[in-house]
């Protein structure tokens, strides 16, 4: 059945949780996992492991020699025999990493088989009529985003972003100057995403509004007319403090206004 590698809607993960509209396991009953985990997909597998045996499922995974593996992909034998049975004048490898395509190119002109080299993602080949032949130029290629009704690059600052904001939350901070360098009034604070107390039991905003006063207090009244001077110097104080009693250093952002 679908599912040896974790995929959350294949049978097996719908089977383990006892969604599947057709399939039922009962205790007793027994498993054979004969797939080779893919990298990355291990914590996936090990969830519907998981699963299965508090089903009271049994799960085989070895064979007395060894691992039990059957593969999808064919060997070089099984790949003689198709090329002996079809005949092709042509073979475009184009299934796997660089050093997989190569070598099967090698192998398919040890058959007496031209075959296209070069073909990566985003290359073009012509296929016919005539000679198969790798184009000049390519298409563009990536991954896409669906990102509510918009889609985006993989490259879009948008998503670096949003990451680091998953890590390390937001801290946003609005700040009065007056003409004479006071401050009209006391700095607003709004943190997103942070610990809402320190390891002492000290409120986070709290620190981070002090982070804030002892910016703004650091810089000669003459000068806090440079909002950008301003900005710089409270985000630069409020990551720092984070940093001193969190270990990580948020996202934030100042808004500053003259009056």
């Amino acid at each position: 059945m679908t599912g040896s590698q974790g995929e959350a809607q294949a049978a097996l993960a719908r089977i383990a949780k006892g969604e599947h509209p057709f399939i039922k396991f009962d205790r007793g009953d027994s498993m054979i996992f004969s797939s080779r985990t893919i990298p990355g997909n291990e914590d996936a597998v090990i969830r519907i492991q998981n699963q299965l045996a508090d089903r009271g499922i049994s799960l085989i995974t070895e064979a007395p020699d060894g691992p039990i593996h059957a593969s999808g992909h064919p060997r070089r034998g099984e790949l003689t025999r198709m090329y002996r049975l079809t005949r092709p004048h042509y073979a475009v490898p184009m299934h796997g990493e660089p050093r997989h395509l190569e070598s099967h190119a090698s192998f398919a002109e040890a058959h007496g088989i031209m075959a296209v080299r070069g073909v990566r993602n985003g290359r073009l080949f012509h296929l016919g009529p005539n000679d198969p032949h790798l184009l000049d130029g390519g298409v563009p290629i990536g991954r896409l985003y669906r990102d509510g009704n918009l889609i985006l690059q993989a490259g879009d600052p948008a998503i670096a972003e949003r990451k680091r904001l998953s890590w390390n939350g937001h801290v946003a901070v609005s700040v009065v100057i007056q003409r004479n360098g006071e401050m009209a009034a006391e700095p607003e604070v709004d943190v997103t995403g942070i610990p809402t107390y320190d390891r002492n039991g000290l409120d986070m905003g709290e620190r981070a509004l002090s982070a804030v006063y002892n910016a703004v207090e650091s810089i000669p009244r003459a000068r806090r007319k440079d909002r950008d001077l301003v900005r710089e110097a409270i985000a630069r104080s409020v990551r720092a403090e984070m940093k001193l009693v969190w270990g990580k250093k948020p996202i934030c952002s100042v808004l500053v206004s003259l009056v």
